[in-house]
């Protein structure tokens, strides 16, 4: 939770230049270092060209590369740079909660022992009564607890984990690139007689 709350997202620098006229256009293709055809969007709060699948965060008003939302817990951006950390995160509160509900499933099956057949005095055996009262309640409330708050985590857990494997099988696949061009001869139109082109 530190890691992903203290850790920058990915932020791009900004262009602290002032705007040129005319506007730059939406959209521009260029060949990246492995040699792939992309397309970068114009941002025009950070007056930069981001490229693929890096989003400007209207919370944060910044353009972070491989953005993904604005997480309201951590209060910080996921992005490039936290988003495995912001994984582990998402996986251990997941096996945390399954652990606690599997405790408390448990405990439910536990007989509560009977205070009344041990020798106390009145006040104690008093005290003793409402705590093995109170623990049957405070289990099922925690049981509660748990599935409400384990349906909805596994499942955005199950999507990122998901949505990282999809990833990693589309960085397999071959992208698209850019054609070789070897240095075109220019064609000149055939000539007549007289020197002139060819008319058709």
């Amino acid at each position: 939770f530190l890691v992903t709350t203290l850790s920058a997202p990915g932020i791009l620098p900004r262009n602290t230049e002032p705007p040129g006229r005319p506007a730059p256009p939406l959209y521009r293709e260029r060949i990246d270092d492995a040699g792939a055809i992309v397309t970068d969007t114009w941002c025009h709060t950070c007056r930069i060209y981001r490229p693929p699948r890096a989003s400007h965060c209207s919370d944060c008003d910044n353009c972070v590369r491989d953005f993904d939302h604005h997480c309201p817990f951590t209060r910080n951006c996921i992005g490039a740079r936290n988003y495995s950390s912001f994984i582990a995160f998402l996986m251990s509160v997941s096996v945390s909660l399954g652990a606690l509900l599997i405790s408390c499933l448990m405990l439910s099956g536990v007989p509560v022992p009977d205070a009344s057949s041990v020798e106390l005095r009145p006040e104690q055996l008093a005290v003793e009564q409402a705590m093995l009262g109170f623990g049957p309640i405070f289990n099922t409330a925690l049981i509660v607890f748990a599935v409400v708050l384990s349906l909805p985590l596994w499942t955005f857990t199950g999507y990122h984990v998901t949505l990282v494997r999809a990833r990693r099988a589309l960085a397999r696949t071959p992208a698209r690139r850019a054609p070789h061009r070897p240095h075109a001869r220019r064609r000149t139109p055939p000539l007549t007689h007289a020197g002139g082109p060819a008319r058709r």
